[in-house]
């Protein structure tokens, strides 16, 4: 008898380097081919003001929930 263990968690994914959408989307794609996790539910992008260090490039953000089975 085989018994999995579901975990529930959210992942924050954020980037301001290069092309920072497609860098996104292509680890939202790398995690939907992995077989140990299911990707439900994502939120909007979102585009937030570097905080400390002023002179750079504005952040691409995005919220992921996945459930990883054992």
């Amino acid at each position: 008898m085989n018994f999995f263990k579901i975990n529930e968690c959210y992942i924050s994914i954020g980037s301001n380097k290069g092309q920072s959408f497609i860098y996104i989307k292509n680890l939202i794609n790398m995690l939907k081919k992995n077989n140990y996790i299911y990707c439900s539910v994502y939120s909007n992008f979102y585009y937030t003001n570097p905080i400390h260090y002023k002179f750079q490039n504005n952040f691409i953000n995005i919220l992921i929930k996945i459930y990883n089975i054992f």
